[in-house]
């Protein structure tokens, strides 16, 4: 039986999730709601009221982590979800809506009924077509499920919240994001019916079956098993398991490394960079200032302030700036996640050449390698 106390964590962890990642509000709390109205559903009708009194206790749970987050939006913008839902709630334009940020990501089809039955068969899908992520999502849930759904191995009070949690789920997963590693909450319920189904099965087939079905998921584990032997994850698992160092795969995998590893042995310990068209400070042994890839450049922002490429200094020193981080390689892909041709729009033409003027008059550079540079400010001028 649901105690006020269950209900209570229950909330709290999923808040806690939607909390660190909005896409959890989808794949996490709306799963669980669902699971918490199918089993407090089955009340009678005279405890109703204790029904809808736990649904309030996981609801205020879930709000709780939730809330600073909520208030500092709120007292910012005025949108307790910023910066998406704009249109409804107000709020300064951002350029984000969850329409685009799905389009970004996914192909769904234009009408209401092809969108609904893309998304409730994406998990079939990206099976065989991840994105990204071969191995990760077997096919041993498209035959476990449905064998699941026909033998009986759960309580019927266990069952329905469980069904609908992960059928919620990956309604949910299909409509917005389809990377495997958002669906791993959903996969939390959808084990526990995919679980009983060999015992279930061993009570009611041959020898011979089993068998057969024992050999199938040896199979179907192996080839999760080839799908995830790629470089990077045995390189993961080497690191992690002592034999590869964190700088070495740093260097291998994340291509700002030189520049970091640069940084963390060679700066003075005081030393705060601005990072441009770079926002992957892993390593980084010094304060940083990292760029924020869905807004103008900082150093857009503030020529459009400064009076000279001198002034710009000064302003980057106030800030505490006295170095700088150039990856450009990844300029043009910093464009791409704002939507814009051009990295430095909005820069007028005036900005544009303060910038300029500063990278080759106000900067030095002390660190150099291929697409990566790193540059000291000059020391400004007395004004």
């Amino acid at each position: 039986m649901p105690t006020c106390r269950m209900m209570a964590l229950a909330g709290f962890l999923g808040g806690t999730a939607a909390a660190s990642k909005y896409l959890a509000l989808a794949t996490v709390l709306t799963p669980l709601a669902a699971a918490a109205v199918m089993r407090l559903w089955r009340f009678r009708s005279g405890s109703r009221v204790r029904a809808v009194v736990l649904l309030l206790v996981l609801v205020v749970g879930a709000t709780v982590p939730m809330a600073p987050w909520i208030a500092r939006n709120l007292v910012w913008t005025g949108n307790p979800v910023y910066p998406y839902l704009t249109d409804l709630f107000g709020g300064p334009p951002s350029g984000l809506s969850i329409g685009n940020e799905r389009n970004l990501n996914i192909d769904l089809p234009h009408s209401k009924v092809g969108a609904l039955a893309a998304s409730a068969g994406a998990v079939v899908r990206r099976t065989f077509t991840p994105r990204y992520e071969e191995g990760l999502l077997g096919p041993h849930w498209l035959f476990l499920l449905p064998v699941a759904a026909m033998v009986t191995g759960l309580r019927p009070r266990l069952r329905s919240p469980l069904w609908a949690a992960t059928l919620v789920g990956f309604l949910c997963w299909g409509f917005l994001v389809q990377y495997v590693r958002f669906l791993l909450p959903v996969l939390v319920p959808a084990a526990a019916l995919a679980g009983v189904v060999p015992p279930a099965l061993g009570r009611k087939v041959s020898g011979l079956t089993r068998g057969a079905f024992t050999a199938l998921l040896v199979l179907v584990f192996a080839w999760n098993a080839s799908g995830l032997l790629s470089k990077l994850n045995i390189d993961r698992l080497t690191t992690v398991t002592g034999f590869l160092s964190d700088r070495d795969y740093r260097a291998r995998w994340i291509d700002v490394a030189p520049a970091t590893d640069f940084i963390s042995a060679s700066l003075p310990s005081d030393a705060r960079v601005l990072m441009v068209a770079e926002a992957r400070s892993f390593g980084l042994k010094r304060q940083v200032i990292v760029e924020d890839p869905y807004r103008a450049p900082l150093l857009v922002e503030m020529a459009g302030a400064a009076s000279s490429a001198e002034d710009l200094v000064r302003r980057l020193r106030r800030l505490g700036v006295t170095h700088i981080l150039v990856n450009e390689r990844e300029i043009e892909r910093m464009a791409r996640i704002r939507r814009v041709d051009d990295y430095w729009a909005p820069a007028s033409e005036r900005s544009r050449r303060l910038i300029q003027s500063f990278f080759k008059t106000q900067v030095i550079r002390v660190f150099y390698i291929e697409h990566l540079w790193v540059g000291e400010l000059r020391a400004p001028q007395a004004e």
